[in-house]
């Protein structure tokens, strides 16, 4: 289930509902509230002038790109192919991906232990993502 299928307009039972969103929140938080707050913190200090739930509706839809391409691809592929897509949905912009990729991948490399990167190394990352998508262009 992805993120754009959450729809105001169901014919799924309120059950059934609660369920598809608790299995997309442990998809997207797998070590719990605790993953969720960092990952949020962390947004919040990366993308300052960013309100905070757009940042989260970001970060959640280039997890989900990533997962998708993963799925298809070996990870360096899968990276290159996210960074690839010129723009997703009028949700993420050309110039986007590669900052809330870093983080995705950031994410993604982490263990329940949640041990992300200091903010700089993740900063350089996000440079890096940005030269490496400039060869798509």
């Amino acid at each position: 289930m992805a993120l754009g299928d959450i729809q105001m307009l169901s014919w799924k039972s309120k059950a059934k509902q609660k369920q598809e969103y608790e299995d997309y929140v442990k998809w997207a938080f797998p070590y719990g509230k605790e993953q969720q707050d960092r990952v949020q913190a962390l947004l919040s200090r990366l993308f300052p002038k960013e309100d905070a739930a757009t940042a989260l509706i970001r970060y959640l839809t280039c997890k989900e790109l990533f997962s998708i391409a993963l799925k298809k691809a070996p990870y360096d592929e899968a990276v290159r192919d996210v960074l690839g897509l010129k723009k997703y949905r009028g949700i993420l912009k050309k110039g986007d991906m590669p900052s809330y990729l870093a983080v995705v991948l950031a994410d993604h490399e982490t263990d329940e232990n949640m041990d992300y990167p200091p903010e700089d190394e993740l900063r350089r990352r996000m440079d890096e993502l940005a030269a490496l998508e400039k060869t798509f262009l």
